[in-house]
């Protein structure tokens, strides 16, 4: 997997804790953003064994909330009871067929009690003066009933799951850039339940074995261990992975007070390392001395072994601390310092795994199913297919939502335009009507013009003759000189007033009141009147 430099988290879980550290930049100059731990829930993790993942899941996503992270993308340890580490023997195959051999190794010795489960390896710089025809490989697994529940935890609390490690694997990579600066080296990483001890020449592993002690057997009053307060109960170490030797009983000490170190689980543990270095030595005469040790924990209470092993090994011991560099802010560079701040190394080891530059020699496993690994990159290529496809979906929405705003609003401007042009129609006619009467009443003036009719002193004389309390609504001329007036009144007498007025008009004869009604309106009365009259000078037509 490409190493990126994107910020990763690692998340270092166990029976006491739940610790997040956020990391970003480049191996040489790696950064922690963040660091925060939450207690374990209680009865949720019982001897590296996780019994309610639901409970841890909740609880880690408050954290991470908490924490206000970056990223989502995780690198979560493994307890170190949970996975199984081995260096095997093994033929020399091609790299196709390392996989199915190491398969075939773990089946025959039923590493895996289970037979179901996920191993990962690395291949060994091949030791000096060893076996022909043979080589070596760095192996580590875990059974699928474990790996489940880490599994479980990773989704429920929203994480993008890029490996699972185990812790011990992640110590060791935090300790390596003080024993890569060693032409020859050991460094000793040490969990609450599980130690192991890598002996490094010139940056390469030439000897790797696990202990059967951890902090919880090293710090007095603790009940996960199985030292407490008596001597000689310690257990010894396994079987050396790259040799055979017993180990002898530490001599019986009295325990020290809750918290201290138990002098009996110390003594075991320092004869463990000194028997691994004396195996090196046997087996490699002409690799540097060992002299330095990199302590490498993530057990706070641990921090006075590296004096203890100084003066017990007469060696320099120096302990690994979670990485600080320029940069990061004083409120987390407060967080990382030891002892308190040892507590983050693990999680810290963990996140460091994919950071750019990350040495070839540090040993990189994943006990993800193949099928379940989250590559970022592929991660990120799902998301900006998954962008592409959303904005697409939403250009298609949105052209949808265009056509059918756009043929509504076609619609619209039809129905307007439409009603518009039968408006303007309608307007048309009124006024084509309007200017046809004006045209008829100007042609009927031409030719009562050419007929010799004085229109307007005949209109100024019906206009006198009209009493102030009534009113012309209709007159009318034909060619024969008749003209009939059309109007209303107020009373009988403005009526009859009107009528006298025209019997007195010089221009009229023969006028008479042709008929005349009456009807009641706003507590008075209108008489509606009708008055005809001839024109001096015209011949009336006889009536037929």
């Amino acid at each position: 997997m490409a190493a990126t430099r994107s910020p990763i988290l690692g998340i270092d879980l166990n029976q006491y804790e739940i610790r997040v550290v956020e990391l970003r930049g480049t191996w040489s100059g790696a950064q922690v953003a963040r660091a925060a731990a939450a207690p374990m829930p209680r009865g949720a993790f019982e001897g590296d064994r996780i019994l309610h993942p639901d409970a841890v899941a909740e609880t880690l996503r408050g954290l991470l909330n908490r924490m206000n992270v970056s990223t989502r993308a995780a690198v979560m340890g493994i307890a170190s009871r949970n996975a199984i580490t081995r260096v095997l023997d093994l033929p020399r195959v091609t790299e196709q067929e390392m996989r199915m051999v190491i398969q075939g190794e773990l089946a025959h010795y039923q590493i895996l009690r289970e037979e179901t489960g996920v191993f990962d390896y690395m291949r060994m710089q091949e030791p000096e003066g060893g076996p022909e025809g043979s080589l070596q490989a760095l192996v580590v697994a875990a059974e699928e009933r474990v790996l489940s529940s880490y599994r479980e935890i990773a989704d429920r609390a929203g994480l993008q799951l890029i490996a699972l490690e185990p812790i011990l694997i992640a110590m060791y990579r935090a300790a390596y850039p003080k024993a890569q600066a060693q032409p020859s080296a050991l460094c000793l990483s040490i969990s609450y339940g599980k130690s192991e001890v890598a002996i490094v020449d010139r940056g390469q592993i030439r000897l790797y074995r696990r202990i059967d002690l951890g902090g919880d057997d090293l710090i007095g009053g603790r009940t996960g261990g199985r030292i407490i307060s008596r001597a000689g109960e310690v257990p010894l170490g396994e079987r050396m992975l790259l040799g055979t030797e017993e180990s002898e009983p530490p001599a019986e000490e009295s325990a020290p007070e809750a918290g201290g170190l138990l002098n009996p689980a110390a003594t075991a543990l320092a004869t463990e390392i000194q028997r691994s270095i004396d195996y090196y030595r046997r087996e490699f005469p002409r690799a540097p001395a060992v002299t330095r040790i990199i302590l490498a924990t993530h057990d706070p209470a641990l921090e006075p072994l590296a004096a203890w092993l100084n003066q017990a090994l007469q060696m320099e011991v120096f302990l690994t601390e979670p990485p600080i560099v320029s940069g990061v802010t004083r409120s987390v560079a407060a967080q990382l310092e030891a002892p308190d701040g040892l507590r983050f190394l693990g999680a810290a080891g963990l996140a460091m795994r994919t950071l750019p530059e990350h040495p070839a020699p540090i040993p990189s496993f994943n006990l993800v199913a193949p099928a379940e690994v989250a590559d970022p990159s592929a991660a990120r290529r799902r998301r900006m297919m998954t962008v592409s496809l959303l904005v697409s979906a939403l250009i298609l929405v949105a052209g949808a939502i265009a056509t059918l705003t756009l043929s509504r609003t076609v619609g619209q401007m039809e129905h307007i335009v439409a009603h518009t042009q039968s408006v303007l129609l309608g307007r048309q006619q009124t006024e084509q009507k309007r200017l046809q009467e004006i045209q008829n009443q100007m042609d009927q003036l031409q030719a009562l013009k050419r007929e010799g009719f004085p229109f307007p002193r005949i209109m100024d004389s019906v206009a006198g003759a009209i009493d102030p309390m009534a009113g012309i609504t209709d007159v009318s001329l034909d060619r024969n000189g008749r003209l009939a007036v059309v109007g209303e009144a107020s009373t009988q007498m403005a009526m009859i007033k009107t009528l006298q007025g025209m019997q007195f008009s010089p221009y009229f004869m023969n006028t008479n009141l042709e008929g005349y009604s009456s009807r009641a309106i706003n507590n008075g009365q209108l008489v509606e009147f009708r008055i005809t009259s001839q024109l001096i000078g015209t011949t009336p037509v006889a009536a037929p």
